[in-house]
């Protein structure tokens, strides 16, 4: 009897677990992962080190999470609020830019290069590289005449065809075209294209393993009269406004925009904007007064299918998991996370309210919301750099990913039905317990008494 009452008791006891009496179907930020075998592979790998001071010891920390084999591709989109210019976005998508191009665990993607018509192989610029190896492979020769040949028909393809040609192609045609005139003896003419060249490439250096080692001596005088001439600025202006400008390069701004401190002579300026086709074009600064250029960007194909995959992604921004709207920006993108921005003005200042969502379009997860105010009197693309160091520090990237500390809103949780909570069932035990004893109490059968009789 005694056996079957503390079996009736743990029975009791199992069933008033709390394990057992929590509720299914509810769903915490984050879900919990995948076990090992499904989708998202092994475990989360061990917990971060701990806080500097908790007195664990160097080696019983917990390693680092592992950086991926290959960089996760990472696009980002600010909104800013309706009324606001478009080209305080676009300098803050810049800043980011840098931020994500810093860490080596990083790749940026580019929307509109993904949307745009692939590269066709046979293009001019194509062309001019042919002709430039071609030329290389004379000045290897020594045959100069052939050198200075191709590279007038590769310098004439690069030029006609800027938005495919690659700067350095069109350094090291311009270079060697100069180089090889030196050898002919034609000095001015190899002068001029140095010049040329430190105009709009100012670190420029004397590749030796391209180069003839004789014109050395010419290129380094000519660099140092060049830097040490007249300069002058440039306005650019687009239509639509708000695209991001690259001067030589360097990212100066978004249009409406100024370039300031340009040596006298040609620049080449470069036009992004989401949507739109990019723009390379050769502009020339004059020392006398502050040209204006104007650029009119034109729309892509695919630029109303990127439109209609971002209304949905904004307003889902926010919730603790991606979306449909946001888990389809990966097709459309080909990327692995996405950054997504709600930017607006505070009053009349030039002060911004930037907050920041990271979301992994691979797990749904939303790893990190931050929230920050920008001075933008001037453009701070350092200050944004650092804010996105932030938003990925402590942030694993392999894929099987869970929010760090500072993570995005838990959801309203319903309370737990009665039937569902450990003191229902410790009082039904008690119960169980209380009556079966009773029972058992009850049910037992009186012993006779024992009559003893004296002898």
């Amino acid at each position: 009897m005694r056996q079957a009452l503390w079996s009736t008791v743990l029975v009791v006891l199992v069933l008033a677990s709390p394990a057992w009496a929590q509720e299914e179907g509810v769903e915490d930020f984050p879900p919990p992962l995948p076990p090992e075998g499904e989708e998202g592979g092994e475990e989360y790998p061990p917990p971060l080190p701990p806080d500097e001071g908790s007195g664990e010891s160097e080696e019983a920390m917990p390693p680092p999470p592992t950086a991926p084999a290959t960089r996760v591709k990472v696009a980002v989109f600010i909104f800013p609020e309706l009324e606001m210019d478009a080209s305080v976005a676009t300098e803050v998508t810049a800043g980011i830019r840098r931020g994500i191009r810093a860490d080596r665990r990083l790749e940026w993607v580019d929307p509109s290069s993904v949307i745009e018509p692939p590269e066709d192989e046979e293009s001019t610029a194509a062309r001019g590289a042919e002709k430039l190896a071609q030329a290389i492979e004379y000045a290897h020769q020594g045959r100069w005449r052939n050198v200075v040949a191709d590279l007038d028909d590769a310098i004439e393809d690069f030029e006609s065809d800027l938005g495919n040609a690659r700067r350095r192609d069109l350094v090291d045609a311009t270079m060697l075209w100069g180089a090889a005139q030196c050898q002919m003896r034609r000095t001015r003419v190899c002068e001029s294209a140095f010049r040329r060249v430190v105009t709009f490439r100012e670190n420029v250096s004397y590749d030796e393993d391209l180069l003839p080692p004789g014109p050395e001596s010419v290129f380094e005088q000519v660099r140092d009269e060049t830097l040490e001439g007249p300069r002058g600025s440039l306005r650019i202006e687009t239509e639509p406004p708000g695209a991001e400008v690259f001067v030589d390069g360097r990212f100066v701004g978004a249009a409406p925009t100024r370039a300031e401190g340009l040596l006298a002579g040609d620049h080449y300026v470069t036009l992004k904007m989401v949507g739109y086709e990019r723009q390379v074009q050769r502009v020339t600064v004059q020392t006398e007064f502050e040209d204006t250029a104007t650029f009119e960007m034109q729309q892509l194909d695919n630029y109303l299918a990127l439109q209609h995959a971002l209304e949905p992604a904004r307003e889902e921004m926010g919730q603790p998991r991606a979306g449909d709207g946001i888990r389809g920006l990966r097709g459309t993108l080909y990327a692995d996370q996405v950054v997504l921005g709600d930017l607006s003005r505070i009053g009349d200042s030039d002060e911004f309210n930037l907050i920041l969502y990271l979301y992994d379009l691979r797990t749904s997860h939303g790893l990190r919301r931050i929230e920050r105010q920008l001075q933008w009197d001037v453009p701070n693309l350092a200050a944004v750099e650092e804010i996105t160091a932030e938003l990925y520090r402590d942030v694993d990237l392999t894929g099987r990913i869970r929010p760090v500390e500072e993570q995005l809103p838990l959801p309203p949780r319903e309370p737990d039905p009665f039937y569902r909570t450990w003191w229902f069932w410790s009082i039904v035990g008690a119960v169980i317990v209380g009556t079966t004893i009773g029972v058992v109490s009850a049910v037992r059968p009186e012993q006779e008494p024992v009559i003893r009789i004296p002898f």
